[in-house]
């Protein structure tokens, strides 16, 4: 089964010039503890626009056209195609886990929405500007695609340009 993380703003915006545009250590940290021990989905851009990779205790994998163009390592990272992953998954969830977190970017969230029985999504209140949106609308999520909210905490940030985020976790009915 696999679990969307995603940080946005309302609008949809989840980054900008391959960049995330805030930093926000409460919702890093969420996603640290959220992803940490389990194996994490993303594309080629997103992988590349980490500030340390592979991330740490995870098993990484990344989606890319052009596999042999990256160098795996046995450890916990791995270059592949979208045909490959089932296999992968088959033999790294002995090892990590049944737990699979999609970390971005847009194409990659759009693949696995449908397959997905978990969100996690951190909606910044603040208005930025934006090139790489979530392809699915926060208002629809309940609305049209079968999700129910089950829990939402804000968090008041007095140190930011940032007011106010909040955690959602959405299961899928």
């Amino acid at each position: 089964m696999f679990e969307i993380v995603v940080a946005c703003n309302e609008n949809g915006v989840i980054g900008k010039n391959n960049s995330i545009p805030w930093d926000i250590e409460e919702d890093l940290e969420m996603f640290k503890k959220l992803t940490r021990g389990h194996i994490i989905i993303m594309g080629r851009k997103t992988y590349e626009s980490l500030p340390v990779k592979p991330l740490k205790n995870r098993y990484n994998i990344v989606l890319t056209s052009e596999p042999y163009n990256y160098k795996s390592n046995k450890e916990n990272l791995v270059f592949t195609t979208q045909e490959n992953v089932e296999n992968i998954l088959e033999k790294q969830k002995k090892k990590w886990g049944e737990r699979v977190f999609i970390i971005g970017g847009s194409d990659i969230y759009k693949h696995y929405f449908d397959k997905c029985h978990k969100l996690h999504i951190t909606v910044i209140h603040k208005e930025v500007e934006g090139d790489t949106y979530f392809p699915y609308s926060l208002k629809d999520i309940t609305t049209k695609h079968g999700f129910k909210l089950d829990k939402c905490s804000y968090k008041i940030l007095s140190k930011s340009d940032i007011a106010m985020f909040q955690f959602r976790t959405y299961t899928k009915m």
